[in-house]
């Protein structure tokens, strides 16, 4: 009794002693050539400057891959973390499966570095197995990431730490580059001019200061404009191949534009001058 009143003293407490609480965390999803292997990276958002005294508390990391892909091990960099859920095939998306990772205990420590990416853990690529998709969740535009669900879970990427130093709690704001999965590391999508065959769409013109329009491989999709953050900003659902965007109310900046279509996502660049 006395263990479980002192335990949640010690939380109220910590919760009295955060100045702000923010969310500026920010994932990345890459293929590492020389482990043969996925990784997934964090990276402290705009303005933010961890300090040397970070204490996670809870974190769960999706991915999202074709429906019956294996993978090999699972390797630990920043924190244990451990498959713990899997959802194969929902409704909302049936040609996918939704893989959760949870983060068990700090060890070895996440260690978070303005400006700088962090690894908190990789997924094995078993031989000559090489998916056509292979990303992050999106929280706020994948089909199976709205609750409820057809299975009653929870997916989605969060990642709690408290700053004992800053005193200062961070989350998960989003992703900053969910699609670099790609086993051939010629074809990442890296620009606007990469072919369609590898899922890209050209943006013009580009950089852009009042509108801009994409040329789609296929002629519509929901598509979403995001910060640097990850956030999505601005949403146009059957969004068609040329349709102008119009850009006045947006601040000059670098941005994302994420297309879905057919379950799978596709994205590109944008750079915004005033």
């Amino acid at each position: 009794m006395k263990k479980h009143f002192y335990s949640a003293l010690l939380c109220l407490c910590a919760t009295l002693w955060v100045q702000n609480v923010t969310a500026q965390i920010v994932l990345k999803l890459q293929y590492l050539e020389a482990e043969n292997a996925w990784g997934v990276f964090a990276k402290p958002g705009e303005g933010m400057d961890p300090s040397d005294n970070l204490i996670p508390g809870s974190g769960q990391i999706t991915l999202v891959m074709p429906a019956g892909f294996s993978f090999g091990n699972v390797g630990n960099h920043g924190g244990t973390w451990i498959n713990n859920a899997t959802v194969e095939s929902p409704r909302e998306n049936p040609s996918k499966d939704y893989r959760s990772f949870g983060f068990t205990n700090n060890y070895p420590p996440i260690k978070l570095k303005k400006g700088e990416e962090t690894l908190l853990f990789s997924v094995e690529k078993l031989a000559g197995d090489c998916p056509d998709t292979l990303y992050l969740i999106d929280n706020e535009d994948d089909p199976f990431s709205q609750v409820p669900n057809s299975v009653g879970t929870n997916p989605g990427n969060n990642l709690s730490i408290f700053d004992a130093i800053n005193r200062l709690a961070y989350d998960v704001a989003g992703v900053y580059d969910r699609m670099m999965w790609n086993c051939d590391p010629d074809a990442r999508l890296s620009s606007n001019e990469e072919v369609f065959e590898i899922g890209a769409f050209k943006v013009s013109p580009n950089p852009a200061s009042n509108m801009t329009i994409l040329d789609m491989p296929f002629q519509e999709g929901n598509l979403s404009i995001k910060n640097q953050l990850g956030q999505t900003i601005h949403k146009i659902r059957n969004y068609q191949s040329g349709q102008a965007i119009q850009l006045d109310a947006f601040s000059k900046g670098l941005y994302s534009l994420v297309v879905e279509h057919d379950g799978v996502f596709y994205t590109q660049k944008l750079l915004i001058q005033k």
